[in-house]
């Protein structure tokens, strides 16, 4: 079973034929809408259902918050970098438990009735670890390029 359009979705219903185990997830999505820009394309759908943006600039300025407490000694940068860790824990945590969910729903038919999209809340959790990542990965660019280098 193939679930690609399962992002850009409203409406989810069931489709069985002959009542057998070929029951398939058939997704009525929303047309997808692009508008033209001098440069470039942008899919609206994008901006509607997935918060990128707006996450990854929240998560910059909640950083730059802390970062700027270390700058003033209000707390250690070995507390600021343990704060920002426990996040990205956190974050891949929950996503990668929604990721198995999913993987479980569209390999082997196991399906929860829960109170939310699994799909979306994987994908914001997935854009939360994505951008605190990033400084991650800032903090050990040294150790990461000293792995490169000839002895």
């Amino acid at each position: 079973m193939s679930l690609e359009n399962d992002f850009p979705t409203q409406n989810v219903t069931k489709i069985c034929k002959d009542n057998t185990l070929n029951c398939l997830l058939a997704q009525t999505s929303t047309p997808t809408v692009w508008t033209q820009t001098p440069f470039l394309q942008i899919q609206k759908w994008w901006f509607k259902e997935y918060y990128f943006l707006p996450i990854f600039i929240c998560i910059v300025l909640l950083y730059s918050f802390t970062y700027f407490l270390v700058k003033v000694k209000k707390i250690s940068l070995m507390n600021h970098r343990m704060f920002w860790n426990w996040i990205m824990l956190w974050a891949f945590i929950w996503a990668m438990s929604m990721g198995v969910l999913l993987l479980l729903r569209m390999n082997y038919w196991i399906i929860l009735n829960l109170p939310f999209t699994l799909l979306f809340w994987h994908v914001i959790f997935g854009e939360v670890f994505f951008s605190i990542a990033i400084f991650h990965i800032f903090w050990h660019l040294r150790v990461f390029a000293s792995t490169f280098k000839k002895k």
